[in-house]
């Protein structure tokens, strides 16, 4: 299972351990789209007795929170309207991103070898987030490890933020247009997962939005935007 935070994994691979041996039940309640999604998988897991390894990630609790501080800055810039600073920030956390998703797969990809060689008989299913995909493949792949790889959705359409880290983690230039479209995608995604919507049709709506977006109209939104500190 993938797990970023660094901190933690114990605790939580234990729970989801005892919720396949039927010692532990999923959560109930109400429940975000994430944890709706992880419910989902522990319901499936219930009483199956496998086990579950969770990533033990490569990036300190220090570096996710200082890439953090850099999204949060970056955000606060743009809610102040002060668009060159808020690009910026921007472009730095994604930059920060990009990298410790590299970092994260190479150390997961070692872990996966490992536990491959040692259970050989068996096969490894592996839930991921898609911007692991490539840079997780290309790691298995140099270190021979055999693999199938699918997607809930294929074709799948990138958000301009997926799209930012995507092109990071080929080396690409992105451009400081697409970085203040990125910010207005996150404004209209922020509202959506406050009305309870972020589903993968709510995302590309959004997407379309601010991509066919002209210069005329991203001088508007920003003016018209609360000034908010």
């Amino acid at each position: 299972m993938e797990f970023a935070d660094p901190e933690g994994q114990e605790e939580e691979e234990g729970f989801w351990n005892a919720v396949s041996r039927g010692e532990a039940f999923p959560p109930r309640g109400t429940l975000s789209p994430l944890e709706q999604f992880a419910n989902g998988l522990l319901g499936r897991l219930f009483l199956t007795k496998k086990t579950i390894e969770f990533e033990r990630s490569a990036i300190k609790k220090t570096e996710t929170r200082q890439a953090d501080t850099l999204l949060q800055e970056a955000r606060k810039f743009w809610r102040q309207k002060r668009t060159l600073q808020a690009v910026r920030l921007l472009r730095e956390f994604e930059k920060e991103f990009a990298s410790q998703i590299e970092e994260r797969d190479i150390s997961y990809a070692e872990r996966l070898q490992t536990l491959a060689t040692g259970n050989a008989e068996k096969r490894i299913l592996c839930v991921r987030g898609l911007l692991h995909r490539e840079p997780l493949e290309r790691e298995l792949q140099q270190r021979k490890v055999a693999f199938d790889s699918h997607v809930f959705r294929d074709p799948y359409v990138y958000t301009i933020s997926e799209s930012v880290t995507v092109a990071l983690l080929h080396r690409g230039e992105v451009a400081d247009d697409t970085l203040v479209r990125l910010h207005i995608e996150q404004d209209y995604f922020n509202k959506e997962i406050a009305a309870g919507n972020s589903n993968y049709e709510t995302r590309q709506r959004i997407r379309q939005k601010a991509l066919s977006m002209t210069q005329t109209d991203i001088d508007e939104y920003i003016r018209s935007m609360k000034s908010n500190s």
